[in-house]
């Protein structure tokens, strides 16, 4: 099953106006990490999120670019990054 592109605008339309970016990448990071309310623990945040980049965001693993969809970029650089997406995975699949 795929997504249609008109789907793919639409959410994202809905994840830059209700998410805030903190949610899509140091959150998961943080509770990823099993840190507890109230109990202060020492953590290399940046390792941690370039993990959950790594996993969730890296749809192509042979770039060296994420795609955060959080990102407050507006419409019309997201669906430019989607097009280019497009074409990056279709060259790949070509060659």
């Amino acid at each position: 099953m795929y997504i249609s592109l008109e789907q793919l605008r639409i959410s994202l339309r809905v994840l830059d106006q209700e998410v805030h970016p903190f949610f899509g990448t140091s959150f998961l990071a943080f509770k990823q990490l099993g840190l507890a309310i109230d109990e202060p623990r020492r953590v290399d945040i940046a390792d941690q999120e370039t993990a959950i980049l790594e996993s969730f965001y890296n749809p192509v693993p042979e770039s060296d670019y994420y795609y955060i969809p959080l990102r407050k970029v507006g419409p019309t650089k997201c669906h430019s990054f989607l097009f280019s997406l497009s074409h990056t995975i279709e060259r790949l699949l070509i060659h």
